[in-house]
C-alpha cells in the first residue's frame, strides 16, 4: 500500500489497455499487481496474441526457438569446459546462468514461446478468444519453437559437424 510518506516510484507515460478494451494514455507505475490485477492483465495479453496473424506468430516462435537453442547449446559448452576445472555446484550455476542469456534474448526481441502463449487461456475462459484462435496460436508456436530448437541443435551437435565433414572429404563410414 502506498502512503503519503512513501516516495512515488518511477514512472513512465505508456499507453495501458483497459479491462474493458479501450487504450487509455497516463502513468504506468512501476507497483506490483495483486492478483486480479494479474489475471484482468493477463486476459489482456492473451486477447492481444491471440489476434496477432498466423505468419508474424510463426517467425517470433521460430526465433524464440533460435535463441533457447543458443542458449541451451552455450550452457552445454560452457558446462563441458567447466566440468575438470570448477566444482560441481558452481558448473551448475554457472550453466544455469548462461542458458538464462537465451531467455534474456526471448524477451528482449519479443519472441513467442509457447510458454507464454499458454496465458492465452485466460482469455478463453472469460470467452474473449474463441477455442479455434486459442489452438491456431498453439498449433503455430509450439511446432516452430521446436522446429528452429531441433534444427539448431542437430546442425551444433559435433557428431553433425563431424559427419557432414567427412562425407564431404568422401570419407565417411557406415555404422
Amino acid at each position: 500500500m502506498r502512503t503519503s510518506e512513501t516516495p512515488d516510484l518511477p514512472t513512465a507515460y505508456a499507453a495501458s489497455p483497459a479491462v474493458d478494451g479501450t487504450v487509455q494514455l497516463g502513468p504506468r507505475s512501476f507497483d506490483a499487481l495483486m492478483p486480479p490485477e494479474i489475471a484482468a492483465r493477463a486476459v489482456e495479453v492473451g486477447t492481444a496474441k491471440s489476434r496477432a496473424d498466423a505468419f508474424g506468430t510463426l517467425a517470433l516462435a521460430l526465433l524464440a526457438g533460435a535463441f533457447i537453442g543458443l542458449g541451451a547449446a552455450f550452457a552445454t559448452t560452457v558446462g563441458a569446459g567447466a566440468a575438470e576445472a570448477l566444482p560441481f555446484g558452481v558448473t551448475r550455476l554457472l550453466v544455469g546462468f548462461v542458458f538464462s542469456l537465451g531467455l534474456v534474448l526471448v524477451v528482449v526481441a519479443g519472441a513467442e514461446l509457447f510458454t507464454g502463449n499458454n496465458l492465452i487461456v485466460m482469455a478463453w475462459a472469460e470467452r474473449r478468444v474463441s477455442l479455434r484462435n486459442l489452438l491456431r496460436n498453439w498449433g503455430s508456436s509450439t511446432p516452430a519453437t521446436l522446429s528452429a530448437l531441433s534444427l539448431l541443435l542437430r546442425s551444433s551437435s559435433p557428431r553433425a559437424s563431424t559427419s557432414s565433414a567427412a562425407a564431404r572429404s568422401g570419407r565417411a563410414h557406415s555404422p
